[in-house]
């Protein structure tokens, strides 16, 4: 097993304002999201996967202050790509 570096604190900073600039208000920390996504991206979830199952947590009111739409859930794992794992993409 190889261990995973955590992500530095500006990557999780440039997240959560990618987060806030499209709107999406969280109810968990961005850092604790964006390692979540990132953790089933590097379990063999796809990225559209994991999009989808951001997208149905949050109508249940999970992570996010208001539920998202599919599209907010795919920006939110590509945000995640871009910041926190690149090389789970």
């Amino acid at each position: 097993m190889i261990g995973l570096a955590a992500p530095a604190n500006a990557d999780v900073d440039q997240f959560a304002n990618d987060l806030d600039r499209i709107g999406i208000g969280a109810q968990a920390p961005p850092g604790t999201i964006g390692r979540g996504i990132c953790s089933d991206l590097y379990g063999g979830d796809s990225p559209a996967t994991v999009a989808a199952h951001l997208y149905r947590g949050s109508a249940n009111g999970q992570g996010f202050e208001h539920g998202i739409t599919l599209s907010q859930a795919r920006h939110v794992v590509q945000a995640a790509i871009n910041y926190l794992c690149p090389d789970a993409g």
